[in-house]
């Protein structure tokens, strides 16, 4: 049942975040949509998380927090994360994870978009 939770939450994130691409349209200027969908899941998620969703109700959590929140953006899952090992008192670690996560990324993205279009 957690799967299906899972697939139908990633779904609605997935079209959520579609629709916010339509209404805010990408103009050259900046990526208003993303940032918008990025600050919904990460807001969304700290909430979920804080009132407790993922201990007192799973279904739910996986539905809201692991489909709809990721399905929506990765960056709230990354936030989420981020800011645990924070609190942990593992900075180190949590800068690593900024560092890594947006190197890796926007590397991967860069070299693997370079490669492909040398065409």
């Amino acid at each position: 049942m957690k799967w299906v939770a899972v697939f139908i939450g990633g779904g609605l994130g997935s079209v959520f975040r579609f629709a916010l691409s339509m209404l805010l349209p990408m103009t050259g200027i900046f990526p208003w949509s993303t940032l918008l969908a990025n600050g919904i899941a990460a807001g969304l998620l700290a909430w979920l998380f804080s009132i407790g969703i993922k201990t007192n109700n799973d279904l739910l959590w996986q539905l809201a927090a692991v489909g709809f929140c990721g399905g929506l953006s990765t960056f709230s899952t990354f936030s989420l994360e981020t800011i645990q090992l924070f609190r942990s008192g593992q900075t180190g670690l949590a800068w690593l994870n900024i560092a890594l996560s947006i190197l890796l990324s926007l590397g991967l993205f860069y070299f693997i978009s370079h490669w492909f279009q040398r065409g």
